[in-house]
């Protein structure tokens, strides 16, 4: 177990009245799901702000990078808002997440909410900057009709009552205590981002992967670049979340998602625990991310406390 390590900083839980933006950072959003998801907002007392390109268009992103920079830049510089929903996810903010101006954000944060795409973001800010943030249901997805209630009612609770633990069982694992600083996100992004982050970001931190429609190849291949950049050997524990719409090749590549997991990180001699309900999947819960949590895993049971 490694030694207690400092929380990074931490906006204020949200409370009725609370002036809250939604921009699209990355892909085109559906108008009528947006809407959905901010009516749902405003139901838990929000008073719920739209960015000027919400609902924009260029090519695949909602608006050029210009546009969406803008979008982000207003809300983050507003300091009166008190969290920023992403609308979706997509592609898009690898190409202007080093482009934001942060020093704003930094004497007011906010929360950022969102995954998938937005996972650049979060480790930014996490990484960089020291905020912590939230990995959550996007707001054009969180009113779908195949969504589990929990995957709304975790992210209510997060914001406006702070992280709860949360137990479930793991089909693959390795046993052990885990405590540390949660960081990551999506697979892709991360490693597409590991040239920039390097191992420093995620010392000592229990890294948090989850990730969509990737060949089990490619999969392994995130995997391997993970711990031939040092970062699996650097972390001190493993959550992973879903992992869904995997394809197989033609000959099978032998190994699901969750056991290229356990086959890499399990001789590291720390906690990992598989099947947390996170990530593109109908059961999403909120994390929080940069928070100090506890991960403990023994013989397939798991549970993740919130210790700050």
């Amino acid at each position: 177990m490694m030694g207690r390590a400092e929380s990074l900083i931490r906006p204020p839980c949200l409370k009725e009245g609370d002036r809250v933006r939604v921009v699209a950072p990355s892909g085109v959003v559906n108008r009528d799901r947006c809407e959905a998801g901010i009516s749902l907002l405003e139901r838990w007392g929000l008073v719920v702000e739209r960015g000027r390109h919400l609902y924009g268009g260029y090519n695949i992103f909602s608006g050029s990078d210009g546009e969406r920079l803008s979008d982000l830049q207003e809300a983050l510089d507003d300091t009166g808002v008190k969290a920023l929903f992403c609308a979706r996810g997509g592609y898009g903010l690898s190409r202007i997440v080093d482009r934001i101006d942060y020093r704003i954000f930094m004497d007011n944060p906010c929360w950022i909410v969102g995954y998938s795409d937005i996972t650049a973001l979060h480790i930014w800010v996490n990484g960089f900057l020291g905020v912590a943030s939230v990995h959550g249901e996007m707001i054009a997805g969180i009113c779908d009709s195949s969504k589990e209630e929990a995957s709304a009612s975790s992210l209510r609770d997060m914001l406006f009552e702070g992280g709860s633990t949360v137990e479930w069982e793991s089909g693959q694992y390795a046993d052990g205590v885990a405590e540390g600083i949660l960081s990551g996100g999506n697979l892709s992004l991360i490693s597409n981002l590991a040239g920039a982050t390097g191992v420093g970001l995620f010392r000592n931190r229990i890294l948090f992967i989850e990730e969509t429609g990737e060949f089990l190849y490619r999969f392994d291949r995130m995997i391997e670049g993970l711990r031939l950049a040092g970062i699996s050997r650097a972390v001190a524990g493993l959550l992973a979340g879903s992992f869904s719409d995997m394809e197989d090749t033609e000959i099978s590549f032998g190994r699901d998602a969750n056991a290229i997991v356990k086959d890499s990180f399990g001789e590291q001699g720390y906690a990992v625990a598989t099947s947390f309900p996170a990530g593109h999947s109908d059961d999403n819960r909120a994390l929080m991310l940069g928070a100090f949590v506890r991960l403990t895993v023994s013989g397939g049971r798991c549970r993740l406390e919130y210790l700050d």
